[in-house]
């Protein structure tokens, strides 16, 4: 954004526009001293009105129609020239113009050379601007003047040169002589060149270049390829020679980087008087203005702009966060400014071959325009050194080179953001190039050197959609026909933040603090749906596509800092590019990352880079919505010399609590990974369960895994966290040798039942891999109910918010307006016409083939008139979905695709109840049978009811699955009908004649028998004899064995068979309990209710989770067996549990470590509930225990089928 002439920052490109108005006033208001009435030359008196040729002090009119020629060398300082006509300079002689302001108002043109005849190599044109004081605010509030200000044509033709060369080698301090690669076409004694630094003082200073180690050089002598000089930073003693060391990178190979140097001498110039001397309120600019019709080639601004990015801006009369400005630091007084010149696709500005040298802001500036700059270099910036300020502009950058832009501190800079964010005040870090907005300029062959910040930042604009925009969207008819296809159809205007970026390619930098960034495209915080802050979004037109933008063919190296970051962006492909850390003598790395890709960055490919010398060389923060099928991608990439080959966590304090660790589910191809030969770093270990989760679908988890040694040596130990140290799985479940998942956890439907061969491999922080691989028994198991909280009991997951329907918080539990109460979903409520709710899984496809939609539905009309339109009408519908979509869970629409991502839908029931033919109800059980196919990634159930607003109306829901037993149907490879059962190491079956004892028959336990106490006896059981239990101070307990309780146990199995009296008695009746009040599990009914759960107070500070695993019938004998999966750390799903050898729940858990003993029937000692403790002998069960058995191993669902099975 510029003030360029309106206090209340009004923006306009067409004839309107008070900028314009603002020239018509200045000119109107000069009152010329001297206008020519006729075309001719300036030094000719008959031009001019009264003869008079314009002297020192004159205010200078040419008058629309009339051409006048400039034609002399003058010192005489001309105070204002104000152009309706045409000026044109001389091409064949040498010429010079002092004056402070020029204006060029629509109808003028200002034509230096012209593409026939350029000015002369050998003859110089000179524009300088007066320096002897500041801007006249009374004459020019705006500030507009001092320097050139044009509305109207600029053709300037320079000389053509070779405008930046390759050195032909290293050069050192001390050498004289220049060897270049390129031709030196155009070049001459006494230009000036600048050789880009390759090294950093970091006590030196910017005025002399020591603090960049740029040299500037006037050439004193060619010969051929080769310059000698004089160093124009020595003073004295031997001033021909180098001061620095100019050197490709140690460990590059030296034919694939190159060095640089630029010349700097233009015979067109603009320059300030004096411009590296007198205050920066008394420098000029040039703001080229609204009119398309400029064409600048081979000139050079010199010491040029007031704007000042070392200071925060200050505009006149309000600034853009609404404090009063004062004018003290106004932006858009820039060297060369493009300023809203228009996005016509058939009118672009041309510069080519430019110089801009010396400016306290940015450089060369479009904004708001269509330009192409070509072959432009600039050097010794404050801000950056090319800019695009509002982010819709368009066109091409090539082969531009910007070269030390010293920006401020970045101490100072983190205390100012968000002054400077608020106040739309970007770009003065020190950057080569700062490319704002959609980026919609093609980039290609552009090169950074000594940037205080950043070679090119690509940033897309501020997260705070409160702040202050002057631009928020693009026109879609001014992107590429490929581009405006990702957009919904009659979609006109796109937030800028939200497109593509135009592709970058073949960038350059050395030198710099950080060598590439780009910030804020396609910011999408939970990686799910539409792009986040869109300033375009409406119902019909959310933004969401899956358009990719793309940076490849690059080399940054000399990096001080972090090489590459991707921050708070979505689709970036980064491509085939070299990015190194500083060479340094001591062969140690600097701090820093080579590449770093933020918690909010989703969907990016890092492919085909070389990272050396950080400290970290790959950092993939743990995402926000860290999952499988939204997280970033690293291959076919090489590593070496780095600290951590990927990244050092635990380290950080992050903000929100955000964990400073491992993302669970980036994608790690083909990389190498170069061990530092000091750190002797350990492998890796590699472990993994499976588990059946409905027909030959298995879960994989390798949550288990974990390194010994995250940090290096000298970084000590590292703390503890999720990922273990563990920073990359890959999956190969068909044993072919390729990966085919990536992550912590996967879901995989195999292909046939039987031995299967998995792999996995863990990396470490260093990229070290340890691979492991096991043969597993796959078997059909039922398919657990694909909801949850079907039963809607205490504990049901609900969305926190009603409209919370979307695959964006799929998982999450129910969503809608029901009031879940007393195990039931109420969708009634006097006065309430309708009522809604539902629920969304991602499924990953595991339910397939036919399945059971089961529900038990109350319908009670409550009207006594029953007139059919206010009858209750109940509508219950399940989607199959492939695709994320949006769902508005209060109408019946069902899944919506949301702007042009991908998104099938298929209605799998749709069931009426009541209504029109008014059938109602009390409870009944209903059971659709429905065909899933081949499975979907995600299923939604709803249920929306209308008309139940009467008092009497009574509709509610209860019991939602969709499930199904599976059939044995399966193909099999390497048949196993009979699955082998590890051994138990306690077997009490309970079969003694008498006496208080329950004999171990276990052959592996070390005789871990059990008491029987409290008037326990022996009945009828499931198989020969069973305990007994009275339901008050009955217990069996078992021994303290190392085997069971005085010992850490990660992996457990418990089977047994119950049978309960008394299901529905009054408060809680233990049938297993292990750990006592501070940690372990257990298995109790309630409410004729059974559950099961976990707990760890003290390593853990958990204090546990619990589900209910169904209701249970008096009478009946059950088989129920626990499996716990568990590691140090609680994880999902690490409690499972089995009825009847059917999955019916999981839950949490953890491993076990030494607790109390283990007992039947009753608390021995303390134990937890999902509602609190429970105390000694308090809960009593009544009922019969038949074949108990205790494993200390992982049983899979085949094996529990066989123990439930007798």
């Amino acid at each position: 954004m510029d003030n360029a002439s309106s206090s209340n920052m009004t923006f306009q490109a067409g004839m309107n526009d008070t900028g314009m108005m603002a020239i018509e006033t200045l000119i109107d208001s000069t009152k010329p001293t001297h206008t020519a009435i006729k075309s001719g030359a300036w030094s000719n008196q008959s031009t001019w009105r009264n003869g008079r040729v314009p002297t020192e002090g004159a205010t200078v009119l040419i008058e629309e129609g009339t051409t006048v020629t400039y034609d002399q060398v003058s010192d005489e300082e001309i105070k204002t020239l104000a152009i309706k006509g045409n000026l044109k300079f001389a091409t064949g002689k040498d010429t010079q113009l002092k004056v402070e302001t020029i204006i060029n108002a629509p109808t003028g043109q200002i034509n230096i050379g012209s593409a026939q005849q350029s000015v002369k190599a050998d003859k110089r044109a000179r524009i300088i601007f007066t320096s002897d004081r500041a801007v006249d605010t009374k004459w020019d509030p705006k500030q507009l003047t001092k320097g050139l200000v044009s509305h109207g044509a600029v053709n300037i033709y320079g000389a053509d040169k070779r405008d930046h060369v390759r050195l032909a080698k290293d050069v050192s301090a001390g050498d004289s002589v220049l060897t270049f690669k390129d031709d030196l076409a155009g070049w001459r004694v006494g230009d000036e060149i600048v050789v880009a630094g390759t090294g950093y003082g970091y006590n030196g200073n910017d005025k002399d270049n020591s603090r960049t180690q740029d040299e500037v050089l006037t050439i004193t002598e060619i010969n051929g390829r080769q310059v000698k000089f004089t160093n124009n930073d020595v003073l004295g003693g031997s001033s021909n020679v180098l001061r620095f060391d100019h050197q490709r990178h140690s460990r590059l190979d030296a034919s694939k980087i190159d060095l640089y140097a630029a010349n700097l001498s233009r015979n067109v110039s603009f320059e300030t008087e004096n411009g590296k001397n007198v205050p920066i309120s008394h420098r000029a600019h040039v703001m080229l203005m609204h009119n398309p019709n400029v064409k600048i080639f081979n000139a050079g601004f010199y010491d040029l702009g007031r704007s000042d990015k070392s200071k925060i801006v200050d505009d006149v009369g309000k600034n853009a966060d609404g404090t009063k400005g004062y004018g003290t630091n106004i932006r858009g007084r820039y060297s060369l400014h493009l300023h809203q010149t228009g996005l016509d696709p058939d009118k672009t500005i041309l510069l080519k071959g430019n110089v801009i040298s010396g400016s306290p802001g940015w450089g060369i500036v479009q904004h708001e325009s269509r330009a192409g700059l070509e072959d432009n270099v600039v050097f010794d910036t404050v801000g950056s050194g090319f800019a695009a300020e509002s982010g819709n502009e368009t066109g091409w950058w090539t082969d531009n080179m910007s070269i030390k832009s010293t920006g401020i501190s970045w101490r100072m800079a983190g205390a100012q953001m968000d002054n400077r964010e608020k106040k739309f005040d970007f770009g003065f870090e020190g950057d080569g190039f700062w490319i704002q907005g959609a980026a919609q300029i093609a980039n290609r062959g552009n090169k950074a050197f000594s940037s205080n910040s950043t070679g090119m930042s690509l940033f897309s604009g501020s997260l705070d959609t409160t702040d202050f925009r002057p631009i928020k969207t693009i026109a879609v008819d001014t992107l590429p026909p490929k581009v405006q296809k990702l957009f919904v159809k009659d979609q006109k205007e796109i937030d800028i933040r939200l497109v593509p970026m135009a592709d970058v390619v073949g960038f350059e930098g050395y030198n710099n603090t950080h060598g590439l960034d780009i910030w804020g495209h396609k910011t999408n915080f939970d990686g799910e749906l539409a792009f986040s802050g869109d300033a375009t979004r409406e119902e019909a037109f959310e933004t969401a596509h899956e358009g990719r933008s793309l940076v490849k063919d690059f080399k940054i190296w000399g990096n001080r800092w972090d090489g590459l970051r991707v921050r708070y962006s979505s689709n970036i492909d980064i491509k085939d590019g070299i990015i190194v850390g500083q060479d340094r003598s001591d062969d140690k790395v600097n701090g820093g990352r080579g590449v770093f890709v933020n918690h909010a960055t989703f969907d990016s490919v890092v492919d085909g880079v070389l990272v050396d010398g950080f400290k970290q060389g790959a950092h993939f923060e743990k995402l926000n919505s860290d999952k499988n099928y939204n997280n970033n991608t690293l291959q076919n990439s090489s590593f070496r010399n780095n600290t951590y080959s990927l990244s050092k966590i635990a380290d950080e304090v992050l903000e929100n609590n955000r964990p400073d660790d491992f993302s669970a589910f980036v994608k790690f191809r083909n990389n190498r990974f170069e061990d530092r030969a000091n750190i002797n770093n350990r492998a890796p270990v590699a472990k993994f369960s499976s588990k059946g989760i409905g027909g030959l679908s298995v879960k994989l988890d390798a949550s288990a895994s974990y390194d010994i040694d995250p940090y290096v040596p000298s970084d000590g130990k590292a703390p503890a966290v999720a990922s273990k140290g563990i920073a990359g799985y890959i999956w190969d479940v068909d044993n072919n040798g390729t990966p085919d998942y990536f992550g912590q956890t996967l879901k995989h439907t195999f292909q046939q039942a039987g031995d299967q061969k998995v792999r996995l491999t863990v990396l470490d922080a260093q990229g070290k891999a340890t691979t492991t691989a096991r043969t597993i028994n796959v078997q059909p198991t039922n398919y657990a109910n694909a909801f949850l909280g079907g039963n809607f009991e205490a504990g049901t997951p609900v969305q926190e918010k009603f409209w919370m329907s979307s695959t964006q918080w799929a998982g999450g539990g129910w969503y809608g307006i029901a009031q879940i109460a007393d195990g039931v979903a109420k969708l009634s409520k006097p006065g309430k016409w309708e009522s809604h709710l539902g629920q969304i899984v991602r499924n990953e496809g595991v339910h397939k083939g036919a399945q059971k939609l089961n529900f038990r539905l109350k319908n009670i009309e409550g009207s006594t008139e029953r007139e059919y339109w206010n009858n209750n009408e109940i509508t219950v519908k399940l989607w199959g979905v492939n695709g994320q979509f949006n769902n508005k869970g209060w109408e019946q629409y069902g899944p919506e695709q949301v702007g042009t991502l991908p998104m099938q839908r298929t209605q799998l029931i749709s069931q009426e109840y009541g209504g029109r033919d008014g059938e109602f109800f009390n409870w009944k059980n209903i059971s659709l049978e429905v065909d899933l196919g081949k499975g979907y990634e995600y299923l939604l159930f709803q249920v929306n009811t209308t008309a139940s607003r009467d008092a009497g109306d009574d509709i509610a829901i209860d019991d939602v699955s969709l499930s199904e037993k599976v059939k044995s149907t399966f193909p099999i490879t390497n048949p196993n009908p009979n699955p082998s059962t590890p051994l138990s190491i306690s077997k009490l079956s309970f079969e003694e004649k008498g006496g208080n004892r329950a004999l171990d028959v276990s052959t592996k336990g070390l005789n871990n028998f059990g008491t029987l106490t409290g008037g326990t006896n022996r009945i009828e059981g499931k198989v020969g004899a069973a305990a007994g239990f009275n339901g008050k101070d009955a217990m069996v307990r078992l021994k303290n064995s190392k085997d069971i309780n005085l010992g850490t146990h990660g992996d457990r199995t418990i089977s047994l068979w119950f049978k309960s009296d008394k299901p529905m008695a009054s408060g809680k009746q233990v049938i297993y309990e292990e750990g006592h009040g501070t940690r372990g599990m257990n298995l109790y009914l309630e409410d004729g209710l059974l559950n099961f759960g976990g707990w760890n107070r003290p390593e853990s500070k958990w204090s546990g989770d619990w589900e209910s695993m169904g209701r249970i019938r008096a009478g009946q004998w059950n088989h129920v067996a626990l499996v716990l999966d568990g590691d140090e750390m609680v994880k999902e799903d690490a409690l499972t549990a089995y009825l009847n050898g059917t999955q019916v729940g999981q839950t949490k858990g953890s491993q076990l470590w030494n607790h109390g003993r283990i007992s039947l029937g009753n608390i021995d000692g303390g134990t937890r509930f999902k509602d609190g403790s429970g105390a000694n002998g308090s809960a009593g069960f009544s009922g019969g225990i038949d074949e108990f058995e205790l494993f200390n191993t992982v049983l899979d669902a085949s094996q529990v089928q066989k123990l439930a099975s007798i």
